[in-house]
């Protein structure tokens, strides 16, 4: 019956709540160690968001914060379930798409959004994207004169 499954619903739910209350103190994280981690978290962020199209590395980033590359990697894992690479990965590909887009090459849109290689940003861009970041173009592209729109001007990613 419903009324037994919100019955049993109830009873998990509290099962579920102890076990989380438990483990909150087994591993006794408190609130200031939460917000200190957040807080180094967004400043590592706010550091790569200004600086990913330049070569930085992981090293540098930490020590800009004023943390190991491990304590950074295991900031990462926890809070984005990524590492510190992978993220800088995935916001210069944002940043080539938008640089191809708006219809720059694609040697432009590779170097000017932070790779330092050419045959890894075609090989990492069709990882993420699924398509070689010339097909991306020329899609792009087709879709934007389609509508009958004029080109947009090439710029570098904001």
């Amino acid at each position: 019956s419903q009324r037994g499954d919100a019955a049993s619903d109830t009873v998990m739910m509290a099962y579920v709540v102890c076990l989380f209350d438990l483990l909150g103190q087994y591993f006794s994280i408190d609130q200031s160690d939460r917000e200190s981690a957040g807080s180094i978290l967004h400043a590592v962020l706010d550091d790569m968001e200004h600086r990913y199209m330049k070569a930085v590395s992981l090293t540098e980033y930490a020590s800009a914060a004023g943390i190991s590359i491990s304590t950074m990697e295991r900031l990462f894992r926890q809070s984005l379930q990524m590492t510190p690479g992978q993220y800088l990965n995935a916001r210069r590909i944002e940043c080539a798409k938008h640089m191809l887009r708006n219809g720059s090459h694609v040697a432009d849109a590779c170097f000017l959004s932070g790779f330092r290689d050419y045959s890894h940003f075609i090989s990492d861009f069709r990882r993420h994207v699924g398509i070689t970041p010339a097909r991306y173009r020329k899609n792009q592209t087709a879709d934007r004169y389609s509508a009958g729109n004029r080109p947009i001007p090439r710029s570098v990613c904001s």
